[in-house]
């Protein structure tokens, strides 16, 4: 009996040292915000934990860094950011990290779908859905700020993201990159049951057949303009959104 339980203590501890190995072994990423940081978690399950600037409901675009989150920025190995729109605390320091820290800027991956930025209010009632969808190839002469940022919201574009992600991981990680991609396409196919999930509890009010004339679907009024994303892959029409502020920071009205 004592030789059974000094045998399962052992074997506890062996485990221990062994996640404990591998997690210092692991590269250090530093990513800025909860969405991302979901993708990033999940294609290094197993080698390593991403850490997290932004851990509860604080605006990026607002946000102020520590002195603890600059040194963890450059202590990093690999940042991934979504890019300036987004998280415009991040522009003094990044002009301060060294080499080492390599950097993967999420709106710049090739193959994304990119949509113009929006603003509050009703909208032109003559766009269609494509009018204002930039290919990756096509937005190099376009400023950021013409380009809604909340590239996530699309499962498109988080399939695609989470593809550079396992890839970057992988070049600067070459020992685990087997584990980097398999756990990319575990994430994938969860992705895509989400995916077909949403389209089929949001059918009744959706029109996926997007070969339809436009006038023939559903037409929203959004709560906040970011939402395009969302919108663009349901193939629903949207004619507006509501913007309120209270507090200081953009909510919505209802």
């Amino acid at each position: 009996m004592l030789k059974k339980r000094a045998e399962s203590v052992l074997i506890g501890a062996l485990l221990t040292l062994s996640v404990q190995a591998n997690s210092a072994l692991a590269p250090q990423v530093v990513v800025t915000i909860k969405p991302i940081h979901a993708f990033v978690s999940g294609v290094m399950d197993g080698v390593g934990t991403p850490q997290l600037l932004l851990q509860g409901g604080e605006s990026p675009h607002s946000y102020s860094l520590r002195p603890s989150q600059v040194r963890q920025l450059h202590a990093a190995d690999l940042l991934i950011w979504v890019g300036p729109t987004v998280e415009t605390f991040l522009e003094k320091t990044l002009t301060t990290l060294s080499d080492k820290t390599k950097r993967l800027r999420l709106l710049d991956v090739q193959g994304l779908t990119l949509l113009k930025a929006r603003k509050g209010g009703i909208w032109e009632t003559h766009h269609h859905s494509d009018d204002f969808a930039y290919a990756r190839d096509d937005v190099s002469h376009h400023a950021d700020f013409e380009i809604d940022p909340h590239i996530w919201l699309d499962p498109h574009n988080a399939k695609v993201m989470l593809q550079a992600i396992a890839q970057t991981l992988s070049q600067i990680d070459v020992n685990n990159a087997a584990r980097y991609m398999a756990n990319a396409t575990r994430f994938l196919a969860r992705l895509e049951q989400l995916d077909q999930g949403l389209k089929h509890r949001l059918a009744p009010v959706m029109d996926y057949r997007r070969w339809e004339p436009l006038a023939c679907r559903q037409k929203l009024v959004r709560v906040f303009g970011c939402y395009c994303y969302r919108r663009y892959f349901s193939g629903a029409r949207d004619i507006g959104s509501v913007r309120g502020r209270f507090g200081g920071r953009d909510r919505g009205l209802f």
